[in-house]
């Protein structure tokens, strides 16, 4: 424990008689001070320059600022002055005078709390605790004081730090963190930890605990001051690293890693200070203990994760964004995010949403005497030393996502190994061309070597023979595989290049003729080769979903899946690649009756398949989709879950994120602006993903416009929102030809965005346009694209007011189809309800609007965030009302009390609302 770090902890005693404590009224009387500045005289030294001419808007940013440098220490303060100066430089003087002021102040007041707080509670100097005697105090704070101590028992001469905190100055949550911090410490026993050498309480009965005395130097401060090199601070910054995967190792984590809580000793070994909001991983009170440190907020906001700002869940991915902030740090000399003038929450939400600059950005601008401080002559130069692997060492650690951070401390350190040992590091993408530089630079000794040894070529003429046969042996085994591809690849060319005259007659053959037209050479050109079979039934059913003809896919990949069954010998994963393409079929063709049977059946051959082994992301987004249908939001949490967990892993298996993260974006859409920047962020990362490793997936990137559309959408940015969705529909005709699934499923979002900014009439265009695709496509199926549309059209000639009777008939189809194609106990089928259900009761067609507004309210749920539970149940109690069964109109008005106050005062609602519990008070009156 440092003199730096105890002096940090101390807070001052409060006054007896003050409400506040007595730095925050030497604050607020000063913010007094200068609100009297134009009518009051200040001393000299205190009249800011210029002061006389502050504007009230001026007055307003000084007095903001100045609220801000409370929670800051004095650099931090200082750098907000220098920031604003460019901005305002009277402001800049007027603030740079308040905390001069400020320090002046507190600086008395702290006088006034020695002297009070000496009579209050008397110095213990000279007492012994335990083994130990107390030399002189080296703070002193409301919460106790802190004392340098001597071992006294004669054994071994000793100083240490002996903090006292005094019982009756505690509430119990402070209590309960310092006694977390004594058990914290008191299970470690690492070289890069302070160690905890004892504790008890006194015979007063207050607690305290012995720590060793650590003299020395916060880490940045002692590696600039000893002009540490890139490679010097590395090796300091793995000692950290050590420390903390020690105290992971031991379950706990530490949330608060920043420079100031790292002393260097007087060896040069760095020491990991501060457990105070430590948090241990598998206690039964972890989740109280961590949300009260969340709400009280004692990590540095400098420092803190992005999950930490949200008040989630901290795990060791928390601190590893933390090293990262502290490597950005070491090696640039700047903090990854500074304040640059702005108040704290406009910081949190920079750590929340903004990509920081890498190392060697933010080193090409830094002054020469950062660079001087790390041995190079110009920031240019640092900069060029840190870019390559560190930018990517660092950049990994500190992502938003805790996912796609390395996902664990000695992850991260290893990686700055392998960086310091010229091996590919995993922060790099790692393409062919870096893979090459790394070996040759790491064995550019061996490679000098080689080119000698070249004279001796027979010997690599040998090696060479015996790799030819090896080759050889792997290329009979693939024969079978080439041989069933080739078939595959022959057929389909000659489904577009038939002999066929009635096809050769015509110029442009539609693919979905070309393709009616081949199935018919399978069944007697390969009737002896039924592997062959099944593999271009399987490739023909994926052809046909891609079109929409989901029927027809669906009996070719049940035709595949009875040819793999019926010949010896199948290989499990053709097996299962079928399996999953005929799920994924199906819930395009809403055949949920067939659902979960396949999916059982998946899951039971995976488990046979790949015992003990995590289930395939296939197989896991499958059944979350299967489960969409009867728990939507249980499915989303799971998707979620997934979606996280293929983060991770998405530059090595790019299509494992891709994928979950397109159906997270269509169909689980948390709810709230922050989820849906953060969908948009995903977004924008799989974009460049799929260009860099999937070789610019036509298919994948239109699908990933089409996203990126409908997340603006929910943004309320309906212009780029439609701009995106009309360039996805006319890819989508160029891609598929005209009227395709894909067309009409843009043509669906751009109508429900036209809604959103209350264009109905252009809505209206966009949706009969979807609507007689979806009815092309689909026929009589009751399909669920057929139940979507149809239940839009009915909100746009409803809301917009443009005619009644349409809007009732759609609505009446999306309700029919809807409870066929999604199942009557749907969600979709809920929101389909109460909308229909309300127009049939505002038509007053009470009969009809009874069974479907029951229908809506068995459907939804009061905490729906459109109001669909309450607008359900409220116009249910008024349909019940007019014929008189007033029990259940008291039932349901009871439960729409319970729902959101917004949706009972909100204008398009309140007078229906109004009116219902005057007439129920009227009937209990009477």
């Amino acid at each position: 424990m440092s003199e730096r770090e105890l002096h940090r902890d101390v807070v001052p005693l409060a006054f007896v008689a003050a409400p506040c404590g007595a730095t925050r009224c030497a604050r607020r009387a000063l913010r007094f001070a200068f609100a009297n500045l134009f009518t009051a005289p200040l001393p000299t030294q205190m009249t800011p320059p210029m002061a006389s001419t502050l504007s009230t808007q001026q007055w307003q940013r000084l007095q903001t600022l100045f609220e801000q440098t409370e929670t800051l220490d004095r650099a931090a303060a200082e750098a907000l002055v220098a920031a604003e100066r460019r901005a305002d430089p009277v402001v800049a003087s007027a603030l740079a005078a308040m905390l001069t002021a400020n320090r002046q102040w507190s600086d008395r007041t702290d006088a006034a709390v020695a002297t009070l707080s000496a009579a209050l509670l008397p110095s213990a100097v000279g007492a012994r605790l335990g083994a130990f005697v107390l030399l002189r105090e080296i703070g002193r704070g409301g919460m106790g004081v802190v004392y340098l101590g001597e071992r006294s028992d004669g054994r071994v001469q000793q100083q240490v730090a002996i903090k006292v905190l005094h019982a009756g100055s505690l509430d119990q949550h402070t209590r309960e963190r310092f006694q977390r911090e004594r058990e914290i410490l008191a299970a470690f026993d690492h070289p890069g930890i302070a160690r905890l050498l004892d504790a008890g309480e006194s015979a007063a009965g207050e607690p305290y605990y012995v720590m060793e005395y650590l003299r020395g130097s916060p880490i940045d401060l002692h590696c600039d001051q000893q002009r540490l090199g890139i490679a010097e601070r590395l090796r300091l910054f793995r000692g950290v690293c050590e420390a903390v995967q020690y105290a992971h190792s031991q379950l706990i984590l530490h949330r608060d890693i920043k420079p100031s809580n790292i002393i260097v000793d007087s060896q040069g070994v760095p020491k990991l200070i501060d457990f105070g909001i430590a948090r241990p991983l598998a206690l039964p009170d972890v989740a109280r203990l961590q949300q009260t440190a969340e709400q009280q907020r004692y990590f540095s906001p400098v420092n803190a994760a992005p999950e930490q700002l949200r008040g989630e869940a901290a795990a060791a991915t928390c601190d590893v964004y933390q090293l990262g902030t502290l490597l950005h740090e070491l090696l640039c000399g700047s903090p990854i995010f500074a304040l640059d003038g702005e108040s704290l929450a406009e910081l949190e939400r920079k750590i929340a949403t903004v990509v920081p600059p890498t190392p060697s950005q933010a080193a090409a601008s830094a002054p020469a005497a950062v660079a001087n401080a790390r041995r190079y002559g110009s920031g240019l130069a640092l900069a060029k030393a840190l870019r390559g692997d560190l930018d990517a060492i660092v950049q990994r650690a500190v992502r938003k996502e805790p996912a796609q951070r390395y996902l664990s401390v000695e992850q991260l350190a290893q990686d700055i190994q392998r960086h310091q040992q010229d091996l590919p590091v995993l922060g790099r993408r790692g393409d062919r061309r870096y893979r090459l530089g790394r070996f040759l630079r790491r064995q550019r000794r061996s490679l000098a070597a080689a080119a000698v040894a070249l004279l001796g070529i027979g010997v690599f003429t040998t090696m060479l023979l015996h790799q030819v046969r090896q080759t050889a042996a792997e290329r009979d085994r693939a024969v079978s595989a080439s041989r069933s591809a080739e078939a595959v690849t022959e057929f389909l060319v000659n489904v577009f290049r038939s002999g066929d005259p009635a096809l050769a007659k015509k110029a442009n053959v539609p693919i979905g003729e070309a393709l009616d037209h081949a199935r018919g050479l399978l069944e007697h050109k390969l009737a002896d080769e039924p592997m062959i079979h099944a593999r271009i039934d399987g490739t023909l059913a994926g052809i046909y979903a891609s079109i929409g003809e989901y029927r027809t896919a669906a009996g070719l990949s049940d035709q595949a899946l009875a040819l793999l069954d019926a010949t010896p010998g199948t290989a499990p994963e053709a097996v299962l690649a079928e399996l999953r393409q005929n799920i994924d079929i199906l819930l395009s063709d809403s055949q949920f009756d067939r659902l979960q049977p396949q999916l059982d059946r998946l899951l039971a051959l995976e488990a046979a398949h790949r015992p003990g082994a995590e289930l395939h992301w296939r197989t896991r987004l499958l059944a979350i989709q299967v489960r969409w249908q009867t728990d939507a939001t249980d499915a989303c949490d799971q998707s979620e879950a997934l979606l996280m967990d293929k983060a991770a892993s998405a530059e090595q298996d790019p299509e494992g994120f891709v994928r979950p993260l397109l159906y997270n974006a269509k169909t689980c859409r948390l709810p709230g602006e922050d989820a849906a920047k953060r969908t948009l962020q995903h977004i924008e990362f799989a974009d460049g993903l799929v260009r860099r490793k999937m070789d610019g997936d036509a298919t994948l990137l239109l699908w990933l416009k089409f996203a990126r559309g409908n997340t603006l959408r929910r943004l309320q940015r309906y212009d780029e929102a439609l701009a995106l969705i009309e360039e996805v529909a006319a890819d989508s005709a160029r891609m598929y030809g005209p009227d395709s699934i894909s067309e009409a499923n843009s043509l669906l979002v751009a109508g429900g965005a036209n809604i959103n900014a209350y264009r109905f009439p252009q809505a209206l265009a966009v949706l009969h346009k979807a609507q007689a695709i979806y009815a092309k496509v689909h026929g009589d199926a009751p399909n669920g694209d057929i139940a979507v549309v149809a239940y839009q059209l009915g909100v746009a000639y409803d809301f917009g007011k443009i005619d009644t009777a349409a809007a009732l008939k759609w609505y009446a189809q999306a309700y029919t189809v809807g409870q066929v194609a999604f199942g009557k106990e749907s969600g979709n089928v809920g929101s389909f309800a109460t909308d229909y259900g309300a127009l049939l009761r505002k038509s007053g067609d009470f009969a009809a609007a009874e069974p479907v507004l029951r229908r809506a309210s068995a459907n939804t749920n009061l905490a729906n965030a459109r109001g669909n539970g309450f607008l359900s149940r409220m116009n249910l109690a008024i349909v019940l009302a007019r014929r008189g069964q007033w029990d259940e109109v008291a039932t349901l008005v009871a439960e729409c009390e319970q729902a959101d106050a917004r949706f009972r005062e909100d204008p398009d609602f309140k007078a229906d609302w109004d009116a219902l519990r005057a007439a129920l008070a009227r009937q209990k009156n009477s």
